[in-house]
């Protein structure tokens, strides 16, 4: 397994995977800051679901377990 040393790719990545910690909280269990109607935790939970796919498809890709193929020149 090669780990890939693309330092902004990993930065992004836990972009994501924080972003995706705080819908994920947001949605579940909201503070009382927090919006609270039952459709804005709805689009939460949705955009914690799109960006914890996206955080693991390129974890896995950071640590080589999907191989992405070249752009032809």
């Amino acid at each position: 397994m090669k780990i890939s040393t693309n330092v902004t790719g990993w930065v992004v990545w836990l972009g994501w995977a924080g972003l995706s910690f705080r819908m994920w909280q947001i949605g579940i269990r909201p503070r009382a800051t927090d919006p609270q109607t039952v459709g804005r935790r709805a689009l939460h939970i949705v955009g914690a679901i799109l960006f914890t796919m996206l955080a693991l498809y390129f974890l896995g890709v950071g640590v080589g377990f999907y191989q992405v193929p070249a752009r032809p020149h």
